[in-house]
């Protein structure tokens, strides 16, 4: 899914899933290795179907943390 939006919108996949995150209101932290690429993700905008079809994708996992229920 991310990458036939990428196709689409003439971007990589993982700007496809940043921007997915700002339209969400969510701040994501992405390693600076790519910091023009992750900056590139506001000249567009994801439709609300596709919104929705990369929502449904959550599977509850992560990759570090919770920040609201880890004791630090």
């Amino acid at each position: 899914m991310p990458q036939n939006l990428a196709r689409k919108h003439g971007k990589t996949p993982a700007q496809i899933l940043l921007r997915w995150n700002v339209q969400q209101g969510i701040i994501p932290i992405p390693k600076s290795k790519h910091l023009a690429e992750n900056i590139a993700v506001f000249d567009f905008a994801l439709e609300g179907e596709n919104m929705a079809a990369l929502s449904g994708m959550n599977q509850n996992r992560r990759t570090s943390h919770d920040p609201l229920t880890f004791d630090f």
